[in-house]
């Protein structure tokens, strides 16, 4: 076990979980075992976490020349370039937090009592990353300090680093949003697409009347992220979210969660908490997966859906909190995103963010991450990259002006 350049002494690697201890005994900044900085490594000196401020971003501009000087060495780890993909934003603060919940376990029943007091002001979503934020059905404070000291599984609740870098990068232009909206030829009858705003439909007031609407695009391959406005006042007794093949059903006499009750769809409920496929044959299963039988989760007005078509899977941010994943099994099809609504005049709006096709990210881009992750996104908006004396070019492609 060595010190970094920083003289603090480092243990294993939290990106790659292959490196015992951090080693540094040819004087570079990366690890000669496994080629990752120190910053991915286990740091075994306890030391209180404080925000980037001047300080921090002169030790950056150290980093940065020696990285500089280091270059002309033949040839760079492929770890040290993969690793900032390989691991979420704050994992390295995880192990200080594990380690002061667990010392503050025995006797802090009333923190937690308060924590589900806070949630239930809160009743718009919630932090998922270390437990939800929830309101109870009973309206009780309910059997939540094991919930919250139990945490999570190990990386359950990870956000997929490609995910990461996707919504660090600036939102796709309206007219890409627009070839990604709401099919007004895909619908049922009961619904229309908005003539002023593209990216919104209206459902009629038709009593007992289960109406769906697809997007314009059916997706196959690539990460692609979508921002869903609902509001919770809009919602009634089932609104589902989701996506679907062309055969899935459109329109459904009474009330029921469409999306899901066929082997065509794979939705979320957002009222009942539960995600459902092909429910007529097989029950819905609780989602976020944290969730105990006396909790429920408020999903607020906004919230991501991420369609991984790479992985097969569909997924849900709220908040900036990744929920897991919600639906498995979509690689190989042809699916497009769905809502399922039933209350009158409600509005639903959909905007396409952007899109990661699944080849191999250049090195330019996984650069732009680390040091935006490193300077934080607080910073850039308030023009921190100007303390790092940087070209007016590098500072444009940190920004991402060059895709302005």
């Amino acid at each position: 076990m060595s010190r970094d350049i920083h003289d603090l002494l480092r243990g294993c690697c939290l990106a790659c979980n292959e490196c015992p201890a951090f080693i540094c005994l040819s004087g570079r900044v990366l690890c000669d075992y496994c080629g990752c900085p120190p910053a991915r490594h286990k740091r075994e000196e306890e030391e209180e976490a404080e925000p980037i401020n001047k300080s921090a971003l002169s030790r950056l501009k150290t980093r940065t020349t020696c990285l500089s000087s280091s270059s002309s060495q033949p040839s760079v780890s492929s770890a040290a370039a993969s690793a900032p993909l390989r691991r979420s934003v704050g994992a390295g603060g995880r192990g200080r937090r594990d380690r002061r919940e667990r010392k503050g376990a025995g006797g802090q029943e009333k923190g937690v009592e308060g924590t589900l007091q806070s949630a239930r002001r809160h009743a718009m979503g919630g932090n998922v990353s270390r437990g939800i934020r929830h309101s109870h059905r009973d309206g009780g404070s309910g059997p939540r300090s094991q919930a919250v000291k139990g945490g999570v599984a190990p990386g359950e609740n990870k956000m997929p680093p490609r995910l990461e870098l996707l919504l660090d990068m600036p939102t796709v232009h309206r007219d890409t949003q627009n070839k990604h909206a709401w099919n007004s030829e895909d619908r049922s009858l009961n619904i229309f697409v908005k003539d002023d705003d593209k990216l919104t439909f209206h459902r009629h007031p038709v009593a007992q009347s289960t109406d769906c609407i697809r997007a314009k695009v059916g997706y196959e391959r690539g990460l692609h992220v979508f921002e869903l406005s609902w509001s919770t006042r809009q919602r009634g007794t089932h609104a589902v979210v989701g996506v679907a093949t062309q055969e899935a059903p459109l329109h459904s006499v009474g009330y029921q969660s469409l999306i899901g009750n066929n082997e065509h769809s794979w939705g979320w409920d957002l009222g009942r908490n539960k995600v459902y496929h092909d429910s007529k044959n097989q029950s819905g299963e609780t989602y976020p997966r944290q969730l105990t039988q006396d909790e429920t989760f408020v999903v607020p007005d906004k919230f991501l859906i991420v369609l991984d078509m790479d992985e097969g899977t569909l997924s849900f941010v709220v908040e900036g909190q990744f929920l897991g994943v919600a639906h498995r099994g979509l690689r190989g099809k042809k699916v497009y995103p769905i809502v399922s609504a039933v209350w009158g005049h409600c509005e639903i709006t959909m905007k396409y963010l952007g899109g990661l096709d699944p080849e191999p990210l250049p090195l330019m881009d996984l650069c732009r991450r680390v040091i935006r992750q490193q300077v934080g996104r607080p910073n850039i908006d308030q023009g921190r990259l100007d303390d790092l004396n940087l070209p007016k070019a590098i500072r444009d492609y940190l920004e991402y002006k060059d895709r302005r």
